[in-house]
């Protein structure tokens, strides 16, 4: 029997590793790593009420601690305890979203020394799977970073050229295998989405995970339009920029369509673009991660800024129709991403021009 550890540390890498443990044969084992919360955190407790979760165990780990020497220490902590998860599990498979992750090196070095050969595997993180990650080739992280986690560490610890792309990863879960950086094309590629489609355990654990929120979930699966801000520091730097929502709302809402609304987690306002003026408007809560509520979408419009939150979107929603805002200065990198994926970026103060009969249509077909 194949013993599987899977180390996630965003919703994306929970979400991913539910998917991929669910459609697997073997025992499955979750580590959620680096989090600031560990005696009341949302996911650990969410997932260890579910019912329906495909882990044998799961376990949490802290991180977040800005201190060198206080960080050192609470590294070794983490270190004793992945070493008696190796000793007592003995997994052969290890997922991880990210493969620069102290705990993964660490448990990839730890089965190596156990005696057999662990089979390393990148799960797509969205933005870094496309466009790379350029400071990992910078002399800062390259030489410096690499040279004080060694010394550190230890000399089993290696640098990834991106991330996804060091010598402890053989097997890549892409969403779009065929677009991954040139480091990723050199490994065995695997379809990501096709865990997901027919899976209802992912949908069984979003519903699980959205009822302590209070969000209606049948109300969500046929909301028309979704507009995700970037953060409220950004929208107060772009002129016109609340105005063209509220006219892009209005407009959606004289065709008689619904109108959901998402601001950054990271907002200190809760209601940054005054939609308490539009009471037809859901506010969906802040806090729920995304990638959650893409799985309860369907022939939704989404609005959002040019980043990975329209980039997982694209693959985990059915049908959806996506207008990247250029909130930011342009990147070629993503605007190439975008286009391949079929993301129209377009200027913040052009949408009402989008939002239209033809966008609906394209929804509906």
């Amino acid at each position: 029997m194949t013993i599987s550890a899977y180390l996630a540390s965003t919703p994306l890498h929970i979400l991913n590793s539910i998917a991929l443990a669910s459609k697997q044969p073997g025992e499955h084992h979750l580590l959620i790593l680096d989090q600031a919360n560990v005696d009341d955190n949302l996911y650990f407790k969410s997932l260890m009420d579910w019912p329906g979760s495909p882990f044998r165990s799961i376990d949490i780990y802290p991180g977040r601690i800005r201190k060198a020497r206080a960080r050192l220490k609470q590294r070794k902590q983490i270190f004793q305890r992945i070493d008696a998860f190796v000793e007592h599990h003995q997994p052969r498979h290890i997922y991880t979203g990210n493969d620069r992750r102290i705990e993964f090196q660490y448990l990839m070095h730890q089965c190596e020394r156990s005696g057999w050969q662990p089979h390393g595997c990148y799960m797509d993180e969205g933005t870094f799977t496309y466009v790379g990650r350029k400071a990992s080739s910078g002399f800062g992280d390259k030489y410096v970073d690499n040279l004080l986690k060694k010394l550190a560490y230890g000399f089993w610890w290696r640098n990834p050229p991106t991330v996804g792309g060091s010598g402890w990863i053989q097997t890549v879960y892409a969403a779009y295998p065929e677009l991954v950086v040139p480091e990723l094309k050199r490994k065995e590629r695997i379809s990501l989405p096709a865990y997901y489609r027919n899976n209802e355990v992912i949908a069984d654990f979003s519903r699980h995970f959205l009822k302590p929120f209070n969000v209606n979930v049948e109300q969500l699966a046929t909301t028309d339009l979704l507009i995700t801000t970037p953060h409220e520091s950004l929208i107060a730097k772009l002129p016109g920029y609340v105005e063209m929502i509220h006219g892009c709302i209005e407009q959606a809402l004289e065709q008689g369509k619904s109108v959901a609304v998402k601001y950054h987690p990271r907002d200190a306002s809760p209601d940054a673009l005054g939609i308490a003026a539009f009471p037809q408007v859901e506010v969906l809560p802040a806090a729920i991660p995304f990638e959650l509520l893409c799985p309860m979408m369907h022939n939704v419009v989404l609005v959002g800024d040019v980043s990975s939150t329209l980039i997982n979107a694209s693959w985990l929603t059915p049908d959806i129709t996506s207008y990247a805002l250029e909130v930011n200065s342009g990147n070629q990198r993503f605007d190439q991403l975008f286009s391949n994926l079929g993301i129209k970026v377009i200027p913040h103060n052009t949408l009402g021009q989008y939002i239209g009969t033809a966008s609906w249509q394209a929804t509906q077909a």
